[in-house]
């Protein structure tokens, strides 16, 4: 048996999941008499980690630090927090600490929970248990209707029951909606499959369909991943505009950037949640037609045109090198994850075997929003001040899906776009209600009609689309006097937490931690941090495909 060094975040110690020794995303729990000494991985634009005792603990099971060779055990969480000892502009530190200890005494107050220097962000490790603190019991009985959403949910999606075994523990955010104070909880889950097993935090909207899945010969899964992150598209808009003052003569500009650690952890995090729903599908037979999957990548692209030096686009360079900067990234994204997604199935069920349970699956790119790139770079001098009406006509004649949708608005809370940015923003709920949109396009009466099942596998800030799209749902099954659509967000939580001075809440989009870092004055990419929670071949894949894409 092996282990790897525990990292501890503030010394608030975190359950693990257990498994035998061939896989090395498996994890398991430390011994209740070896907890081991606070470490600290700093994180830089550069990291460091301090590896000075646990050789004791790695000594009792035969190697040390033996993730790279294939480890036995993954953390749970890790935490990117800005450094006490940061000196000087440039020279910015961070620090990452990881647990991965099996149990903790009970805490009875939100001051115990949150994470350190993480704003709002909090972890329990026994929801179930009541507590005398007003504002952690009220957080703690949100935690508790999720967990019991999530069972409901994984009820419906395997009926054996024998894919997944739902834990104890949640990790909630406190926030303010508007003026109201508001919780999303992520409930504990470990998937178990032949050769791995998997720990997941999920956050659960909606409920299961009244009919069981075995009634249904498709479903749709939509996810998506921001591309860059909010302060990579930022710096790249101004070294664009740097590069053609040094450059105004030039056709064009050489712009790219490596994955950001954003990219990279949501890669991992979706690709795993997908495979595991997919693979626990499959552990109940289905006892008469095959289940049909369409995993769907909405993988923005307008949206990131928009975000660029659009009051340069005048100036054909600097247009030109960014759409082709957001083309290919988008392109980039959509290979990468397909690979991931489809490695991640493989390694927990292969393909033949998902075949001879009645389950076959696609993976496809979102197009919607493709007739309007002809009109858009014709008229790239006006960006981003287009005028709405040429572009829903546009839509509205490329496809039938769109005319109904467009004409069906407006809805409560889903207005018609006026701008070219809300278009752009209902696009994402048009993309999830579109299989079900489809059903509506064909011939036949509603008894005809194939029931639609959709699910949104996604990051938490995602989430807005799914409810606009819900309205939609409820208005229509209304309208055709029974339910025939059915949507259900599943949402993993980050398990890297930046903490951004403990200031702002944590976002790996909004707020990048960098490239820059190192391990022991060694430098160090980003897989090699994310592997200490997503495991080292997770990882691989992620790696892989990169490289295959020059994005490493």
């Amino acid at each position: 048996m092996q282990l790897i060094p525990s990292y501890i975040v503030d010394r608030l110690p975190l359950p693990v999941s257990q498994s035998s020794c061939t896989m090395p995303h498996r994890i398991l729990p430390i011994p209740a008499d070896s907890h081991p000494p606070k470490k600290k991985l700093k994180y830089q634009q550069p990291v460091k980690i301090k590896n000075n005792r646990h050789q004791a603990v790695a000594g009792k099971y035969g190697k040390e630090n033996p993730a790279v060779e294939g480890s036995d055990i993954t953390p749970l969480f890790g935490v990117i927090s800005d450094s006490d000892s940061d000196k000087g502009a440039g020279s910015k530190q961070f620090q990452l600490e990881i647990s991965n200890a099996a149990s903790t005494s009970t805490t009875h107050s939100l001051d115990g929970l949150q994470l350190r220097r993480v704003k709002d962000m909090y972890f329990h490790p026994q929801i179930s248990q009541k507590s005398t603190d007003q504002a952690l019991e009220k957080a703690l009985s949100t935690c508790r209707k999720n967990q019991s959403a999530l069972k409901g949910i994984l009820s419906f999606l395997d009926p054996s029951s024998t894919s997944y075994t739902t834990n104890q523990s949640s990790i909630f955010e406190r926030f303010l909606f508007g003026s109201t104070p508001h919780v999303n909880s992520f409930a504990s889950t470990t998937f178990s499959f032949p050769d791995i097993k998997d720990t997941q935090f999920l956050h659960i909207r909606g409920s299961p369909p009244p009919s069981p899945l075995s009634s249904y010969e498709s479903l749709s899964i939509i996810t998506s991943i921001c591309l860059f992150s909010a302060d990579v598209v930022s710096s790249l808009s101004s070294k664009l505009i740097e590069l053609y003052t040094r450059h105004p003569y030039s056709d064009s500009l050489h712009l790219n950037h490596p994955l950001t650690f954003n990219e990279i952890d949501s890669l991992s995090r979706l690709s795993n949640t997908i495979a595991d729903i997919i693979c626990s599908i499959s552990s109940s037979p289905r006892p008469s037609s095959p289940l049909n999957i369409n995993i769907i990548l909405d993988i923005p692209q307008i949206q990131y045109y928009l975000s660029g030096p659009t009051s340069h686009f005048h100036i054909p360079t600097i247009s030109k090198t960014w759409l082709s900067l957001i083309d290919s990234r988008r392109a980039s994204i959509e290979r990468i994850f397909k690979r991931c997604i489809i490695r991640e199935i493989h390694r927990r069920v292969p393909t033949e075997k998902l075949k001879l349970f009645g389950i076959s699956y696609e993976i496809t790119n979102t197009s919607s929003l493709n007739p309007l790139l002809p009109l858009l770079k014709s008229q790239i001098n006006d960006f981003p001040y287009i005028s709405i009406h040429p572009c829903i006509d546009t839509l509205k004649y490329a496809d039938k899906s769109w005319k109904l949708f467009l004409e069906s608005l407006p809805l409560p809370g889903l207005q018609p776009p006026d701008t070219l940015e809300e278009l752009v923003f209902i696009s994402y709920v048009y993309e999830i209600l579109l299989p079900f949109l489809r059903t509506l396009d064909a011939e036949g009466t509603i008894d005809d009609m194939e029931n639609t099942l959709i699910l949104q596998i996604d990051n938490i800030v995602e989430s807005k689309p799914y409810l606009k799209a819900k309205k939609f749902l409820e208005v229509y099954n209304k309208k055709l006097g029974i339910k025939k659509a059915s949507l259900i967000g599943i949402y993993p939580s980050e398990r890297i937490f930046y903490s951004k001075e403990g200031n702002y809440r944590s976002s790996l989009h909004k707020y990048d931690p960098g490239l820059d870092l190192s391990l022991d004055s060694q430098k160090v990419k980003p897989c090699e941090v994310l592997q200490k929670v997503y495991g080292v071949e997770s990882m691989a894949a992620v790696k892989e495909a990169a490289t295959g894409e020059g994005l490493v």
